[in-house]
């Protein structure tokens, strides 16, 4: 089975690495093609052009920051649309617009083209071991073709149900995870202004039902000062954004997304989008005069 990639960035570049090291010949494309030394070191190949990836494959698989640079990527004049053969799959690993990958669905089922949305969670260090977790959507029997190359790239794979269900998953849990940002450096900065030990409070909230993923993950990147590096506030901005034109359209409102959605929005003016998504903390300790400590200390095995 040939494979094409297009976007190699934080979480793209791993996911092709795991599949050439797979054992699949595997065509790569990005706009800075030196991302792609180390998937060439190890034999996959190079397409000059998303035409030229897409002409290479049996299944497509493209991870881009948005609905922007996908419909590019996919409809542009030199675009991967014109030349992806009948019997292909295209698979967009992407957090994107439903409405979008289903405009581009229906062109190229005129193609004989199927299409599944396949949005990853798990962050960087998974990616790069092969543990992330894919929702999927779109046809079964699609899916079926294209489960081991999805086992490659993440440990837990879930089929969510018809195409685009698994972007609005995606974007269910990114909000969730961006409304827990906002709890947790609340809880931490109001317990800093009240002079408590701040290890404390951590030990505390994950010994509690204030406990999550978050919680344990998020903490020590807000105590380094790297407040997530990986996972920009400019995307972070356009998922909620995106969410929220889902909710819109279905005529729900969802209060807490909305304040999330303007706390980001916030400080991504203040620091740039480029920045780092948990920035929306150093928002708030510079808001409140409190600085959280630069370095903690994990006292769970130290408790009395």
């Amino acid at each position: 089975m040939k494979v094409g990639f297009i976007g190699l960035g934080s979480i793209g570049g791993p996911m092709a690495l795991n599949l050439v090291r797979a054992g699949y010949q595997v065509t790569v494309h990005d706009l800075q093609q030196d991302r792609a030394r180390d998937v060439l070191v190890l034999g996959g190949g190079w397409a000059n052009s998303p035409r030229l990836a897409a002409a290479a494959s049996d299944v497509l698989f493209t991870s881009l920051p948005g609905p922007e640079q996908i419909e590019m990527v996919l409809t542009g004049e030199d675009g991967a649309i014109w030349t992806l053969a009948p019997g292909s799959i295209w698979v967009d690993l992407s957090t994107s617009d439903v409405t979008l990958t289903k405009k581009v669905a229906d062109a190229l089922a005129a193609r004989h083209v199927q299409v599944l949305d396949a949005p990853v969670t798990g962050g960087v260090a998974n990616a790069r071991a092969g543990k992330l977790t894919l929702f999927v959507g779109g046809a079964p029997e699609a899916y079926e073709r294209v489960q081991p190359l999805l086992s490659c790239i993440g440990s837990k794979v879930i089929y969510i149900g018809p195409l685009g269900t698994a972007t609005v998953v995606k974007l269910i849990t990114n909000f969730m995870c961006m409304i827990h940002v906002v709890a947790l450096g609340e809880g931490l900065v109001l317990g800093a202004a009240l002079d408590i030990d701040t290890a404390k409070i951590w030990q505390a909230i994950k010994a509690s039902y204030a406990d999550s993923f978050v919680a344990r993950v998020d903490g020590p990147d807000i105590f380094s000062g790297d407040y997530g590096q990986s996972f920009s506030i400019g995307l972070a901005c356009k998922d909620l954004k995106l969410a929220l034109e889902l909710a819109r359209k279905a005529g729900i409102r969802l209060d807490a997304t909305e304040l999330a959605d303007r706390l980001y929005t916030s400080a991504g003016s203040k620091y740039g989008g480029s920045v780092g998504c948990l920035h929306v903390v150093k928002q708030l300790e510079e808001r409140c005069g409190v600085s959280l400590p630069r370095a903690l200390r994990d006292e769970d095995d130290n408790a009395t």
